[in-house]
């Protein structure tokens, strides 16, 4: 079905037909239930991460409002590009915090290190703060890069992680390029 999508996509209208919009729809659908019914079996690490998602998904704050068929499509994406780099096109109201939240909880879980890259300093701020609890759900941590205090800043990179997960770093354009000078020319090292 992704490679589906992906072929429609690149097609050069750049749009994806509703006969395959209503394939995705259903194959989402499909995802979602069986995401939602899943049995876990006890044992291993991947089990452990999809009983801590599963307990997640039972809240009743998740219940109450479910995830979007386009922000599970933007998620399988994220996680099919792998690799390979991908920008995708969210529209108004379909909760990018949220799908770049649930990315990057994903990638921190296989052990990445994950920066979020703004170009607005408030949503920065407010996409880590909005996303904080859910990550604390995960037993993730995050940060920001975008107080006046570099101190703080530097912090931000130097979380109390178990060792298998990864940072999540949210910053504006600016900070990562100022850290990534200080650290090529000033020998200062920021430790992500």
């Amino acid at each position: 079905m992704i490679d589906q999508m992906i072929t429609e996509q690149s097609r050069k209208t750049n749009v994806i037909s509703k006969d395959i919009l209503a394939k995705i729809a259903a194959q989402t659908l499909k995802f979602k239930e069986l995401a939602l019914d899943k049995a876990i079996s006890h044992g291993d690490e991947k089990s452990e991460i999809n009983r801590e998602i599963q307990e997640i998904y039972n809240l009743q704050s998740y219940q109450d409002n479910p995830f979007k068929y386009s922000q599970i499509v933007a998620l399988l994406l994220f996680i099919h590009s792998r690799g390979k780099g991908l920008l995708e096109q969210i529209r108004t109201g379909e909760e990018k915090t949220l799908i770049v939240g649930i990315a990057a909880a994903f990638f921190a879980l296989c052990g990445q290190a994950v920066d979020v890259v703004s170009s607005n300093r408030d949503l920065v701020i407010e996409g880590e703060q909005k996303c904080r609890s859910f990550f604390e759900l995960l037993k993730l941590e995050s940060g920001h890069i975008c107080s006046e205090n570099d101190e703080v800043n530097h912090q931000s990179y130097r979380l109390n992680l178990n060792p298998c997960q990864g940072n999540i770093i949210y910053g504006e354009v600016g900070a990562f390029q100022r850290d990534i000078l200080e650290e090529e020319f000033n020998n200062k090292k920021n430790l992500w």
